[in-house]
């Protein structure tokens, strides 16, 4: 293998590998998001009850 496949090899697997970081935290953010909207209507709906036992 000459030099120039060798670097060719690399910036494609660095890319690879910068693409699935990317879409990987993208999706974790994506499902944080997700998670506390549940916690909130959760809440909110803990506080509609507990107004209406008042």
């Amino acid at each position: 293998m000459n030099a120039e496949t060798i670097l060719t090899v690399g910036y494609v697997l660095w890319t690879f590998v910068t693409v699935a970081i990317y879409v990987a935290y993208r999706v974790d953010v994506r499902a944080q998001r997700e998670a506390w909207k549940r916690v909130e209507e959760e809440r909110r709906k803990l506080h509609d009850d507990w107004q209406a036992l008042r």
